[in-house]
């Protein structure tokens, strides 16, 4: 058993299919144990969604005492609704802990925690722009055309900073800086191609589970 917890955060821009590959990886425990995350957030839930397994829902109010009692790894504020992720006391030393992270809240989980804390790996899911636009209109209905050009203008910036950050990352660490990310990896999730990512992610795992001794 590991002697620190595996984090397997996945990132992806709006529509890229990021739910998916967790419920994959959630349903895969044969392969290696999983520990899902769930985010907190203020936002009104959808028709299609679950409390406390989408997301724990909660109010204004509430969210804003949590961030004063600093019970956040990372937490920020998107289209007027609060989202945050609760770490150290979800964590499992015994299973890959999975979560779907913003590309901005990468850095506040590295700030948060060093490499002793830590292991932090990023998967960046990827998908091409009419798959990303069919699943965000499958997933919310009856959307405002203008929003998701907003989102997907707004990703283009977010991932821009992101590929920066990694990339200083990766050079700090061959400088002899310590960090908690020790892996990244791109996945292309396009619906033509289900097969050939799942193969892929599945040898992943399967190393992830030797390295890091998840048990």
């Amino acid at each position: 058993m590991s002697n620190k917890p595996t984090l397997l955060a996945l990132v992806g821009k709006s529509g890229a299919g990021k739910n998916y590959i967790e419920e994959y990886l959630t349903e895969i425990q044969t392969i290696i144990p999983t520990n899902k995350i769930t985010q907190w957030t203020t936002r009104p839930k959808r028709e299609n969604e679950k409390e406390d397994e989408d997301y724990h829902f909660i109010s204004e109010k509430d969210f804003e005492f949590m961030i004063e009692c600093n019970l956040f790894a990372e937490w920020q504020k998107f289209n007027g609704w609060y989202y945050g992720t609760i770490l150290k006391r979800n964590l499992s030393n015994h299973k890959l802990n999975i979560c779907i992270l913003n590309a901005s809240s990468i850095r506040q989980i590295i700030d948060n925690f060093n490499y002793k804390d830590l292991n932090l790996i990023i998967w960046e899911i990827r998908s091409n722009d009419y798959n990303r636009i069919m699943r965000s209109l499958k997933r919310e209905g009856n959307v405002d055309a203008a929003e998701i050009l907003r989102r997907f203008q707004a990703d283009d910036e977010d991932f821009e900073k992101f590929y920066k950050y990694i990339n200083l990352l990766r050079a700090e660490s061959f400088q002899g800086k310590n960090t908690c990310l020790v892996q990244t990896r791109t996945y292309v999730n396009n619906n033509d191609n289900e097969w050939e990512i799942f193969k892929k992610i599945n040898k992943n795992l399967l190393t992830i589970k030797e390295e890091y001794d998840i048990m």
